[in-house]
């Protein structure tokens, strides 16, 4: 075989010898492979084709059956890289469903309730399914299957609806938003692995009718528990006022729709935005108390203590608690691999071994990539794996100190030792991720982690549990004082350590290359046995340090043409008028590392009037045409030409011409002007691709 031909030989050598100390990390590193393939297939431009992958992974294990095993490893790691591209094909092709293609609507729909939300000052969030749609509906979509589920919002009063309830509802559907820009978010890809496909929002309130089909048992025990935790939320916030009644209900249930906005603001940018999603420290500050309270009542009672390994007992009450905890949460990618972690931890004190290591880690990504594979796009799960590997790591380096007994104030100042520590290293952890998703570094996070995480411990988590605990008796309303009195403590401890000087660093988002760059240096520190595991802390300090980050784009533009900003001589940013403060432009800010400050230092970079605005630039003049009397002049004068009309005019004198036709077949635009007569402008269109989530039209060329 070619395979084994002298020269491949060699090389397989080197291979085997590079990680024949790595052997007994070999699930770490099969993790690392079959996430690998994952992200291959995602971060493909196109769909591949269905056949690719499968053949590619067969030929591989083909060629791996008559090698030597030192040959083997290299063609093992390479099944396991396509065995993780297969399970994502896999899952793509299982979670196939219709999704709206255009506008349609007003339309009378029927539909059964999955889910309902009360958002904080933004109306209440309906999601449907097993939707039917009138004669007329119908007709207008007949060139596609109608979306079987859709998520609609109600911004009237509040209406009391329960998951599984038939509702009936006039609304007016559009297809789940594409990206507003090449360089945002894919909200219409999240939305589709949520087998969501369409959105809109009502014009009536939803009126109950019966039921329009039998329910089977699965759905039913879904509902019930989605009503479960409806009324669990409804019994705490009904006790606490305020920001405190929101935050109670995310951290009880993981639903932050409660959660005013600027209370939001103020825990990302004092580094405790990790406290509003429910993960490992929630879940240990819950199971912890219920292991000690289980094994020393047990304990307590002296026949039971003498016949029956009380330990392994409140293992098995602790992970049954962590599991009710799992499902009240709905789930999500953090809490399942809290679970997933603390119940190796709990399994392992029945087997009476030690757990703690990074196989534990490896296997919980194993369990979650083969269920949801998408997971691996997620900045939640990005985040939450970056931390808890690198912690890991370090306890296993250093679990010789802290295992030493000592006196109490050794352990105080041990425990005050790896707080200190622990916020140190999950903040290293995550900040490529945190740059790369959000653009922001919150530089004083220790500050508020060292206040907040005691509080959480000793106060606010241990209430919340009492107060759980109460809901069944109807006692809630005893326990609703002090717990609004922590809650309300902790949001101060936010809001203080947001404002503080230099809290944060808005240095805007990096790009893929050094993201990626940093995110493998990472890997390979915390993985790799040996001193060469420093080369990762080079190559991580050198995707920061060493490469110059490429420039930002100087116009953008959404979808809709709502949204448009060009960046200034001053380098702010001159938003659309009257969209200075809107979601898109907000979000445009994080993502370029500009200020409200440098922003209002700008001066008078543009001038706007109902025909249009004129923005010079260091690059030449933006003109941004909202009537045809100004269409003329400015092609004349500027160099790039936003033309927002309805109706296509000529104009030839600018580099380029981006009108409203544009905007709807390609989506938005990200212009970066460069030398002169020379620009690059990119749609989302272009960067999308042809997925089941996105319209595979042919982009226009640049």
């Amino acid at each position: 075989m070619a395979i084994s031909s002298p020269r491949n030989a060699v090389i397989f050598e080197v291979i085997g010898r590079l990680f024949a100390g790595q052997r007994h990390r070999a699930l770490v590193w099969g993790s690392l492979c079959y996430g690998a393939g994952v992200v291959s297939y995602f971060t493909a431009h196109n769909q591949p084709p269905a056949w690719l992958f499968p053949v590619v992974l067969g030929g591989v294990l083909l060629c791996a059956v008559p090698l030597k095993r030192r040959f083997r490893i290299v063609l093992v790691g390479a099944a396991v890289f396509f065995a993780g591209a297969v399970t994502a094909q896999l899952r793509v092709a299982s979670l196939d469903h219709p999704v709206l293609i255009r506008e349609t609507g007003p339309v009378d729909l029927r539909g059964q309730v999955i889910r309902h939300t009360l958002r904080d000052g933004r109306g209440q969030r309906i999601e449907l399914r097993r939707v039917s749609y009138d004669s007329m509906m119908e007709d207008s979509i007949a060139d596609i299957r109608p979306p079987d589920r859709i998520r609609l919002t109600w911004r009237g009063a509040p209406v009391a609806l329960r998951p599984g309830q038939w509702v009936q509802i006039r609304a007016k559907l559009m297809p789940p938003r594409p990206p507003a820009t090449p360089l945002d978010f894919d909200y219409g890809r999240y939305l589709w692995f949520q087998k969501i496909g369409a959105t809109g929002f009502t014009l009536r309130a939803p009126v109950p009718i019966a039921p329009l089909a039998p329910t089977s048992l699965m759905a039913q025990g879904h509902q019930e528990l989605r009503y479960l935790r409806d009324r669990l939320e409804q019994k705490v916030s009904a006790q606490l006022t305020g920001a405190a009644s929101g935050l109670a209900v995310a951290l009880i249930t993981g639903n932050r729709a409660g959660v005013p906005e600027p209370v939001v603001a103020a825990f990302r940018q004092s580094g405790l935005a990790h406290l509003l999603a429910i993960s490992g420290l929630h879940l240990a500050l819950v199971v912890g108390p219920t292991l000690l309270l289980l094994r020393y009542g047990l304990a307590a009672v002296s026949p039971v203590a003498r016949q029956y390994p009380v330990k392994k007992i409140a293992a098995v009450g602790a992970l049954l608690v962590a599991f009710l905890y799992l499902l009240i949460a709905g789930a999500p990618i953090p809490t399942l691999r809290a679970f997933i972690m603390v119940a190796i931890v709990l399994v392992a004190v029945l087997a009476e071994r030690r757990a703690v290591t990074l196989r534990m880690v490896a296997l919980a990504a194993l369990v979650i990539l083969t269920l949801s594979p998408e997971a691996v796009l997620s900045p939640s799960f990005q985040l939450s794996f970056a931390a808890v590997t690198a912690l890991v790591a370090c306890y296993e380096a250093l679990r010789h100190q802290f295992e030493r007994p000592g006196s109490r104030f050794g352990k105080a100042i041990h425990y005050l030792f790896g707080l200190v520590l622990s916020s140190v290293i999950a903040t290293a952890a995550t900040a490529p991720f945190v740059l790369y998703h959000f653009g922001h570094i919150p530089l004083l996070g220790l500050l508020g982690n060292m206040i907040a995480m005691p509080l959480m411990a000793i106060w606010v988590m241990p209430a919340l549990l009492v107060m759980v605990v109460c809901v069944p008796f109807g006692a809630e309303g005893l326990i609703g004082p002090p717990v609004q009195s922590a809650i309300e403590f902790l949001i101060a401890v936010a809001h203080w350590s947001a404002a503080l000087p230099l809290a944060g660093w808005q240095a805007g988002t990096i790009p893929v290359w050094s993201f990626a760059a940093a995110g493998l240096g990472l890997l390979f520190l915390c993985v790799w046995q040996g001193r060469g595991r420093y080369l990762g802390a080079l190559l991580y300090l050198g995707a920061f340090a060493t490469v110059p980050l490429p420039a930002r784009p100087d116009i953008l533009i959404s979808g809709t043409g709502r949204d448009w900003a060009v960046i200034t001589q001053q380098g702010g940013l001159f938003p659309a008028p009257r969209r200075a403060n809107s979601y898109q432009t907000r979000r445009w800010r994080a993502m370029l590392g500009i200020t409200e400050q440098a922003e209002a230092e700008q001066g008078g970079a543009g001038r706007c009037d109902p025909l249009g605005c004129i923005i010079p630039t260091q690059k030449g003049i933006i003109a941004v045409s909202l009537r045809a009397e100004s269409l003329a002049e400015d092609c004349r004068n500027a160099r790039i030409v936003i033309s927002l009309q309805r109706n296509r005019l000529p104009c030839d004198g600018p580099e380029r011409t981006i009108d409203s036709w544009d905007l709807r077949d390609a989506g938005g635009w990200a212009v970066w002007l460069q030398d002169k007569n020379r620009h690059r402008a990119v749609s989302v269109a272009q960067t999308r691709g042809c997925w089941p989530w996105s319209r595979c039209q042919r982009p226009p060329v640049s």
